[in-house]
């Protein structure tokens, strides 16, 4: 994907999914997410890949590889992801457009 936006964002690893792990496991695919540009008010990631996370309050969860994060509120950062940059940006700055909440499973094997 190239951007993904939204008021709530959650990408989850979450094991009660377990026909999607089949689905994934069968198709050998990558259970990571991977996009370019991950905007939001909310966004709490786990196995994701991106250029890009910009946003309120962000969660990086394991297993995350993100090149830039740009944050207003707060940044947790999980030991087992890898993090190039981060910077906060001052809340006067323009507002990040929001929408409907996004969730997005990715499988792991």
């Amino acid at each position: 994907m190239k951007e993904i936006g939204g008021e709530k964002i959650t990408a989850s690893n979450d094991k009660s999914f377990n026909l999607f792990r089949r689905l994934f496991q069968f198709l050998k695919s990558d259970p990571c997410l991977h996009s370019e540009v991950i905007e939001g008010d909310n966004i709490q990631l786990d196995f994701t890949k991106a250029k890009l996370v910009r946003g309120n309050h962000i969660t990086i969860g394991e297993n995350c590889e993100i090149g830039m994060i740009e944050y207003t509120g707060t940044l947790e950062v999980h030991p087992k992801a890898s993090v190039q940059e981060s910077n906060k940006i001052n809340k006067t700055s323009p507002q990040i457009p929001c929408g409907d909440a996004l969730f997005i499973y990715c499988a792991s094997f």
